[in-house]
């Protein structure tokens, strides 16, 4: 006698994590326990027992159970099973159920042949709602039809009691892939690895080296896949040359819902190196913002290297210590002339400075709080365990234009790339033209001086001191053999009265530059008008040399 019957071998994404609630805390409505949601996609029951719930830890074995077709389950800790019981739908308490990271980690689910069934690499950032993230909220899966999507895919729970445990989620909705992969990023680790950073997980079973290449003779051997699925590691025949651009080509490769990969298949990437110190220097500071306005630091690479920005930090110098604020975790890459704008609101500096480069743009997690009037920003790297301070700027309000009307939302800018971050006369605020800030691009203050062989240089030689960018102040750079020498520097009006005791009594090194912005002694405008520069040094055995240069205040009309 014979008897016909089906077998069905459940394969990859057949059973899916539906459901997370890794913040019970603040209890909105759901016990104040951690759990999740398993959902039957197929068309047949599966059996779950020894199938393997982790977060990478020791797993939790799931028991004898048989999930219906289109059936939920919770699966909880054993002693929070009762818990759960009470809102009707079936209940797995387990032990070892593993501790949910409220930040995001990877959860995976395997058979008990430990083959993966499925795997979520979720973040707080899912949430989509900065206060459902605090705690109380679950994290539901919207389409499960579509459950290759990711963070696309996810949302707060819209339940009033801030989860929907074993039964359909709030927010079930359509939400199909039908747009296939994109490359968003690729970079080089180390000489002969490239990372590729996909937007949601690729067909892995489909991929082989040919769909994969790099121009500049650069050869893949081979290639494996992050534990998230979103990021291909290419290994390289060959090491990758310093100071190359190379760019990687990615072809006939699909999403894990069947969407080939479109136009967005390229990306250009260069070996990092590390930063020294005088590679990167702090650009411009906003430290006093707008009224609902946020603070920002300006950093500039002045080498020639491809520098990347995760081994450097933010530095706030509290109790003999350095407190740390890392600008970035992962790969962050500062080209040669590259400016990048720090903060922790870019839609707001979008929105203040409709002039600057928001491609230039980064949102660090953490900024340093610099107060309005008068900071100090540290940018450092540790090196064998000690921070190396690479620059460092201590600024006050007194560095300001004096004719501000409102400093609010004034930029500190620097002058000069090549003079000293240390120097307030390398400072000045930004113009009224740009809206008193330049951020990603360059500064409207910024002024390349020139070499000369005299010892006094007066540069420009007019000024319109009206705070729009346009010559509002000259230089007064000097040049000497000998260091030691005491300087002071005296302003005349063309009748021989002096207007401005610009410095006094202060030693001087062998190069470097001063500044005057037109503004007299007594805090007004000079009139416009022809003017003599007195610069005067004196050496440690009491010999003095003067020298006169003359310069004319304008306007602009």
């Amino acid at each position: 006698e014979q008897f016909q019957f089906l077998f069905f071998i459940p394969s990859y994404k057949d059973i899916i994590f539906n459901e997370l609630f890794p913040d019970p805390t603040p209890v909105v409505g759901l016990p104040d326990a951690e759990f999740i949601e398993l959902f039957n996609n197929s068309n047949y029951t599966i059996n779950l027992e020894g199938m393997q719930f982790s977060d990478g830890g020791t797993p939790a074995i799931l028991p004898n159970f048989n999930l219906v077709s289109k059936g939920y389950v919770v699966v909880c800790s054993k002693a929070d099973t009762s818990a759960y019981k009470l809102y009707g739908g079936d209940v797995l308490g387990v032990s070892n159920f593993p501790s949910l990271n409220n930040g995001g980690e990877l959860l995976t689910l395997r058979m008990a042949n430990d083959v993966l069934m499925d795997d979520v690499f979720y973040t707080d950032q899912w949430y989509r709602d900065n206060d459902k993230k605090d705690g109380g909220y679950t994290l539901e899966l919207i389409d499960p039809n579509n459950p290759c999507a990711g963070e696309k895919n996810w949302a707060a729970s819209q339940d009033i009691d801030g989860g929907t445990p074993g039964k359909v989620n709030s927010i079930l909705a359509n939400n199909p892939d039908l747009i296939g992969p994109e490359l968003l990023n690729a970079v080089a680790p180390n000489k002969i690895e490239v990372k590729l950073y996909f937007n949601e997980l690729l067909d892995t079973l489909s991929l082989q080296n040919s769909n994969f290449s790099i121009d500049n003779g650069a050869q893949i051997q081979s290639f494996n896949f992050s534990s998230d699925g979103i990021i291909v590691n290419l290994f390289l025949s060959d090491s990758l040359v310093e100071k190359t651009i190379y760019t990687v080509s990615i072809n006939d490769v699909y999403d894990c819902s069947g969407n080939v990969i479109g136009s967005l298949n390229t990306a250009q990437f260069v070996l990092p190196e590390r930063a020294t110190k005088g590679d990167i220097i702090i650009n411009e500071i906003l430290a006093n913002p707008r009224v609902g306005g946020v603070d920002f630091v300006e950093l500039y690479n002045k080498s020639a290297k491809y520098v990347d920005l995760q081994h450097i930090s933010f530095l706030e110098y509290q109790d003999s210590t350095y407190k740390v604020f890392k600008i970035h975790d992962d790969y962050l890459i500062l080209p040669p002339n590259g400016y990048l704008v720090l903060t922790e609101n870019i839609s707001n500096i979008e929105v203040e400075y409709p002039l600057g480069k928001p491609e230039n743009y980064f949102k660090i997690k953490d900024l340093p709080s610099y107060s309005d009037n008068e900071g100090r920003v540290l940018i450092g790297s540790q090196d064998n365990s000690k921070w190396v301070v690479y620059d460092s700027v201590y600024y006050n309000s007194d560095m300001h234009f004096e004719l501000l009307d409102d400093e609010n939302g004034v930029s500190f800018e620097r002058i000069s790339f090549d003079e000293p971050s240390t120097n307030k006369n390398n400072w000045h605020s930004g113009a009224s033209n740009v809206n008193y800030a330049t951020p990603g691009y360059l500064n409207s203050q910024s002024l390349q001086l020139s070499s000369f062989e005299e010892n006094i240089k007066i540069e420009p030689e007019i000024i319109t001191p009206d705070g729009d960018g346009q010559n509002d102040f000259t230089t007064i750079s000097y040049n000497f053999e000998k260091q030691g020498n005491v300087v002071n520097i005296t302003i005349f009006d063309a009748h021989g009265r002096p207007v401005r005791l610009l410095v006094r009594n202060e030693l001087l090194g062998t190069q470097g530059f001063y500044q005057w912005n037109g503004i007299n002694e007594d805090g007004r405008k000079a009139l416009m008008g022809n003017y003599i520069v007195l610069f005067e040094i004196f050496d440690t055995l009491g010999n003095k040399q003067r020298f006169k240069k003359t310069l004319a205040v304008g306007a602009q009309f």
